[in-house]
């Protein structure tokens, strides 16, 4: 632009703009108010100039200048949206993008990272013209996800949508139950007192961070492990049973059974039935018998 200022004071200054008007008054003043012309001319240079700030990409010709310069999207040139939008750790992650119709793109790539590891490039399918979509893969618990999209049009200029420099992110959740269950015995009358319990525990998620089980209310055994085998001996009557899992994104999960310890006899000793309490009577008394009368016989 200073260019264009020089060449014209100049020429207004010239012998032969003095030459042309023949008028030694106008050469005078133009000489004395050199300032205010000056202002006049680079106000109608920006007037003309003005569609040079409407471009919003491609090439511009000014003067014999010529700028080439590609548009980096900030927002707004395309929409981006992902299903869905809280991603559980067994989830896939569709991301599509969608274009005006009038921006002629011929490719786009997906770009995404993992926990700020290095980025890997995904090419996005078409299924219109200006709807594209592609698919970040499922990743574990509490993994941090980013992405971008990067577009070229039929005219190599590359749309690049980031979210404003900070990128589309989202962490990996988990929302599900961790799994127990009770495997023995069922719900139900036994005749036993003494007990053995068969207890699972599991979480695809997360992961197990520990267990408690409850007799009756009371913490009876609680612990890490996957699975838990243990003995209880109760008293006579109902009793319940209760288990709990928890995973390491604080969900809990609960299997119960309600059992009825029932006709144990009236000599329930260490978990023993009434009715191994009697053969085993017999078996003493049987022995006790042939022992005295062996006695006897020797005697």
């Amino acid at each position: 632009m200073r260019y264009h200022l020089y060449r014209t004071k100049h020429f207004l200054l010239s012998f032969k703009f003095h030459y042309l008007l023949m008028d030694e008054w106008m050469v005078v003043h133009v000489k004395k108010h050199i300032w205010t012309v000056e202002l006049v001319l680079v106000l109608l240079f920006l007037f003309n100039s003005a569609s040079f700030f409407n471009y919003p990409s491609g090439e511009i010709s000014h003067q014999n200048m010529t700028y080439s310069f590609n548009y980096i999207s900030g927002k707004s040139v395309f929409n981006v949206s992902q299903s869905p939008i809280i991603v559980q750790y067994y989830e896939d992650v569709n991301v599509t993008v969608t274009f005006p119709e009038n921006q002629n793109i011929s490719s786009v790539a997906l770009h995404f990272r993992m926990d700020y590891d290095f980025w890997q490039r995904k090419t996005m399918t078409n299924s219109t013209p200006t709807l594209y979509w592609e698919v970040i893969p499922a990743q574990p618990w509490n993994t941090i996800v980013q992405y971008y999209i990067n577009a070229t049009d039929q005219q190599n200029q590359i749309l690049i949508e980031d979210n404003n420099g900070t990128f589309f992110e989202y962490i990996i959740a988990d929302s599900v139950k961790p799994h127990v269950e009770i495997l023995s015995p069922q719900s139900g009358v036994l005749s036993e007192r003494n007990v053995e319990f068969m207890i699972q525990f599991h979480d695809a998620g997360s992961g197990l961070d520990r267990f408690e089980i409850y007799i009756d209310e009371i913490l009876a055994l609680s612990g890490h492990s996957n699975d838990v085998t243990f003995q209880w001996i109760f008293n006579e009557g109902m009793h319940t049973v209760e288990a709990f899992s928890f995973d390491l994104a604080g969900n809990e999960g609960q299997d119960s059974i309600v059992i009825s310890i029932e006709n144990v006899g009236v000599f329930p000793i260490h978990g023993f039935s009434f009715f191994t309490i009697i053969i085993g009577l017999v078996a003493g008394i049987g022995i006790g018998l042939f022992l005295s009368r062996r006695r006897s016989y020797t005697s």
